[in-house]
């Protein structure tokens, strides 16, 4: 399992493996967080780390954490003029809403942000996180003290290979009929951050998932389904 989101204050992180022979799942704590306020969400495996957003730093995107949930390396946080005058909350909240995939041996990250259209490459070694590159493509729309209805959901589920960056896009708004977080674009990214293709799909996706060489989908819009996305590494 490459992600997980963690709601406690004492908070565990599981890894989830699958046996197809015997079609057991075999479930073991691989971490530990139990600082509070300093607790991970949404997240992704990098290494014998982890990769999440820092609440408690409000000039940190997202972080580096061992497995006692010790910050040991941070990237610096988004930087639109749109956040200049907000409130840290404000800010933190974009912060967060963030979601992050990482290659088979989670040394390359990939984070996108759900606000603002923006990505991060990174890459982990030493137990330190290096950002190399950031795209910053659309920055939030915010009214009075949060975010506008009109505001765009960006970059809702990210997800990769060894080879390269799939990230879904909605651009839709709260007041869509359809829920904001189903998109109905896949855009594929080399590990540089170059944009290598964008594809508009027929079924509206929230969430993506690489495995085994297949890309597969879930919708909740009009009706739970899972998909499988064909030819997507050609």
């Amino acid at each position: 399992m490459r992600q997980a989101k963690s709601l406690l204050r004492n908070a565990k992180c599981l890894e989830i493996r699958f046996d197809r022979a015997a079609k057991t799942v075999f479930i073991d704590t691989v971490a530990r967080f139990s600082s509070v306020g300093a607790r991970p969400y949404y997240m992704c495996k990098a290494g014998d780390n982890f990769i999440s957003g820092n609440s408690l730093n409000p000039d940190c995107w997202y972080a580096l954490y061992d497995n006692s949930g010790k910050v040991t390396s941070e990237v610096e946080a988004l930087s639109f003029p749109e956040l200049k005058t907000s409130n840290a909350d404000l800010s933190a909240s974009m912060m967060l809403s963030s979601v992050y995939g990482s290659d088979h041996d989670g040394t390359r990250i990939c984070v996108a942000n759900v606000l603002s259209a923006s990505l991060s490459f990174a890459i982990v070694k030493d137990g330190k996180i290096d950002e190399y590159k950031r795209i910053q493509y659309m920055p939030p729309k915010i009214q009075g003290h949060g975010f506008s209805p009109e505001s765009h959901s960006c970059f809702n589920a990210v997800s990769a290979t060894n080879d390269a960056v799939f990230v879904l896009y909605s651009g839709r708004t709260i007041n869509d009929p359809v829920p904001c977080d189903e998109c109905e674009y896949l855009v594929r990214y080399s590990w540089e951050g170059t944009p290598e293709r964008l594809y508009r799909l027929s079924q509206s996706l929230s969430a993506i998932c690489c495995s085994e060489g297949q890309l597969y989908g879930l919708s909740s819009y009009p009706s739970p389904q899972l998909f499988i996305v064909p030819d997507i590494e050609r």
